[in-house]
């Protein structure tokens, strides 16, 4: 096998990787809403795990903390460049095992953002529906966390695992 089918084949298995990560996340995050809409009423809390998240369902129309109400438009967009962005970077990323935690770091990204969209243009809102008591934070669900964990886990990759130069193939 030379090096260049070697390369491509690398390339597809984590494109392949990619797709089923991002699949699952999209099942995962649309299930759990499943359940929410069919067992949660509306804006009813529900202890979860008690003194530190709660269940209460809510029809989000906006971001965190209430901010762009029905904006939808620029929702779409965001998410539009996001995957337009990782799209990119897939197609430009090495076939490397390096770059294996960023691709799948990609996908978390990408399935919960494909998430909260299927919510925006199946019913015009976001289902969210875990409270987390001890402090003032928004309700949010599975997609939220997808996206929220793969932020904080793109900081750590950046700033320990990989070298500036890494990534001299975007340019």
């Amino acid at each position: 096998m030379t090096e260049k089918t070697e390369t491509a084949c690398s390339k597809a298995r984590m494109s392949l990787l990619f797709a089923v990560i991002v699949g699952l996340c999209v099942l995962l995050d649309q299930w759990t809403k499943r359940l929410a809409l069919q067992h949660l009423p509306l804006e009813t809390a529900r202890p979860f795990l008690p003194g530190l998240v709660e269940l209460i369902r809510i029809e989000n129309h906006g971001a965190a903390f209430g901010m762009l109400q029905g904006q939808m438009i620029f929702f779409y967009g965001i998410t539009a460049a996001i995957c337009l962005f990782v799209v990119y970077v897939l197609y430009r990323l090495p076939a490397k095992k390096r770059y294996i935690p960023l691709v799948i770091n990609m996908a978390f990204l990408i399935g919960g953002a494909l998430g909260n969209l299927c919510d925006r243009v199946m019913r015009e809102s976001v289902v969210d529906f875990f409270s987390f008591i001890p402090i003032s934070f928004p309700v949010f669900n599975v997609a939220d966390i997808f996206v929220t964990c793969a932020a904080a886990v793109f900081i750590l990759l950046f700033c320990f695992y990989y070298k500036e130069e890494e990534f001299s193939f975007l340019k």
